[in-house]
């Protein structure tokens, strides 16, 4: 029983530095957690993986477009096709394999470890300034 109690000890202490630590960035009810960007190559495109969730029970939060200082264009993808807006809807959560934002054409060549700019412009006129990693295990500062 107290080797089974200390197993699972052990087990959290693992996993409560990587959840503590985990990079976020908010609006309000809405979270942006841990976004990275693919490697890429001066001139290249690169996926940013980000997971969007919406934890208001009444809200809706719509995206009307991205910058980023460090590609000439953000777009955003749903099944292959390019859309205009990304709509959360009161509880949703959308990863990466429900919609694609691409960095295009990038200004400068992108490596794992490197820390890059976005923001986020909201349909009520606001926005969200956040910064993601470049490679996956990168994390902001």
């Amino acid at each position: 029983m107290i080797k089974h109690l200390l197993k699972i000890a052990f087990a959290v202490i693992l996993v409560i530095p990587v959840t503590s630590f985990a990079h976020v960035a908010e609006k309000d009810t809405l979270q942006i957690i841990h976004p990275w960007a693919d490697e890429a190559e001066q001139g290249a495109d690169s996926i940013v993986h980000p997971t969007f969730m919406n934890n208001d029970e009444h809200k809706e939060y719509i995206i009307i477009r991205a910058d980023s200082e460090s590609a000439e264009k953000i777009v955003f993808l749903k099944d292959k096709e390019i859309v205009d807006v990304i709509t959360l809807k009161p509880g949703d959560i959308l990863s990466d394999e429900d919609i694609t934002v691409q960095l295009k054409n990038v200004k400068d060549t992108l490596k794992e470890g490197q820390t890059i700019s976005m923001t986020l412009y909201f349909q009520d006129g606001t926005e969200l300034n956040f910064k993601l990693g470049v490679g996956q295990q990168t994390m902001p500062e």
